[in-house]
């Protein structure tokens, strides 16, 4: 019972440091490309430098940047893969 409720207890935390992600990312693009008044890929790239960022702050400078950088690349990726 105690690594049910261990595991349980690591599912709730992983999962709520992904909503944290998911809204951050979802209400910072929205107020971004309502200031910008453009749908482009911009928007994403830049809210996801600022959510990577924002999530690796902990470590240090360096790694917030690292961080920004690899969800500000995957934004921009999925915003060329994906059909708008």
């Amino acid at each position: 019972r105690s690594e049910f409720a261990r595991s349980m207890r690591g599912i709730s935390k992983s999962a709520g440091g992904w909503a944290m992600i998911g809204f951050l990312f979802g209400g910072l693009e929205l107020a971004i490309e309502k200031r910008r008044a453009k749908h482009d890929i911009w928007n994403g790239t830049v809210t996801g430098f600022v959510v990577g960022a924002t999530q690796a702050r902990s470590g240090g400078p360096v790694v917030a940047a690292g961080a920004g950088g690899a969800f500000a690349a995957f934004s921009a990726l999925m915003f060329w893969v994906m059909p708008h």
